[in-house]
């Protein structure tokens, strides 16, 4: 069984189900239809319902089906009941006025735990240099380190069993939050920040640096060159001054929708984030920068890649929720780690763009060491990484 299901994220009203279809479809597939499932993963359900003993089925998905929340359901059944014998990913955007990454699981009747999963890229089938087995990375819950086999990211070895959650609180806010702003931000780019805090958007923040102010950003469908929130009306009129009391507090705020972990420290806690902006504040005895270096580091970066690849606009990109933030590796604390952080401060208080991009890569290259990564491997993932980074920091010129 071979298919192209229409690509119907239940995101948008436009595409989303009505209430009557949706409803059957819930009573039809179960589990597997969640409230924002994309409907091509629904239509993978049901065949999977259809499929004869000896049964085959590949239907052409969004790539997002690979670590998508609202997909795990069905990734989970075919783990559990059936067997992914191959997946191809596109790699890149391949077909014409569709400006979606897409993938194509191969699925098997029979269920065959140990088996491995070979996978292809590009239209010209490139094969993956490794195999997988499914259950060998399945502690994430995605399958985007099949994906990223595919693509041919470093090959990696970590000793570390210690992540950000040890170190960490990551929180994102939700849409209460940001159209409870509506109507208290105000456009000022002077003023005491304990009565108009600096509101900051994703688009503001690039690595070990924050641009507020600098050019107009989009906010509630308005554009804010220097936005802040108007602190006293919101505790007379609003519903949001216990939420600014806890976000105005020494953090670290993180970006996604990049090519890597787009990280800044506010020491001050003067700054409010603005969805969807994480905030991560450490733990007691941890240090900010510290925390920064982790978040930031080429380790941390490969991981985000390999594990949660796929749900982003495009198909390398980083889109990380708060519970992935704290999956991400971390090293021993050492003075190692102590030397990617003082470089990560010092990066931060660059003004000059090369000189910021120079420090980054001192603190990334302490952050291998501190990881222990072999000479043979750190060289590979050095180069990936900075690659990544350039990409990222050098496009930012442009903002």
């Amino acid at each position: 069984m071979v298919g192209n299901p229409p690509f119907l994220s239940q995101l948008s009203s436009l595409t989303a189900l009505d209430r009557g279809c949706a409803a059957i479809i819930k009573q039809r597939l179960g589990r597997a239809a969640s409230a924002y499932t994309d409907s091509s993963a629904l239509f993978l359900a049901d065949a999977l319902r259809k499929l004869a003993p000896a049964g085959r089925v590949s239907f052409l998905l969004p790539q997002s089906f690979l670590a998508s929340r609202d997909a795990a359901v069905i990734r989970k059944m075919i783990r559990e009941s059936h067997t992914l014998e191959h997946l191809w990913v596109s790699g890149e955007h391949v077909f014409e006025q569709a400006f979606i990454a897409t993938c194509a699981p191969v699925v098997l009747s029979a269920h065959s735990p140990d088996a491995n999963c070979t996978s292809t890229y590009s239209l010209d089938f490139r094969e993956s240099e490794s195999k997988s087995c499914l259950d060998g990375e399945s502690g994430s819950g995605t399958w985007s380190y099949l994906a990223a086999n595919a693509r041919g990211l470093p090959e990696v070895t970590l000793n570390s069993c210690t992540t950000i959650s040890d170190i960490a609180i990551a929180t994102a806010d939700f849409r209460d939050e940001y159209y409870g702003l509506s109507g208290f931000i105000v456009d000022l780019q002077q003023a005491d920040g304990r009565l108009f805090p600096k509101l900051i958007t994703t688009s503001m923040i690039d690595p070990a640096c924050i641009g507020w102010g600098q050019q107009p950003h989009r906010i509630l469908k308005e554009r804010w060159q220097s936005p802040r929130v108007d602190r006293e009306r919101m505790h007379k009129e609003g519903s949001l001054s216990a939420w600014i009391e806890a976000r105005l507090v020494p953090k670290v705020l993180i970006a996604t929708q990049s090519n890597v972990i787009e990280s800044v420290v506010d020491g001050d806690g003067i700054y409010l984030p603005c969805m969807p902006v994480i905030t991560a504040c450490p733990k007691p005895g941890v240090g900010l920068w510290h925390l920064a270096s982790a978040l930031s580091s080429p380790i941390a970066c490969l991981y985000a890649v390999r594990h949660y690849a796929g749900t982003a606009m495009t198909p390398d990109a980083i889109k990380l929720s708060a519970k992935q933030v704290l999956t991400l590796p971390i090293p021993a604390p050492g003075g190692v780690w102590d030397s990617a952080a003082r470089r990560f401060r010092v990066a931060s208080e660059c003004v000059d763009l090369d000189e910021k991009f120079k420090h980054l890569i001192l603190a990334g290259s302490d952050m291998c060491d501190a990881f222990g990564i072999k000479r043979a491997q750190r060289d590979e993932l050095a180069v990936w990484w900075e690659n990544r980074l350039a990409k990222t920091m050098f496009k930012a010129q442009k903002k």
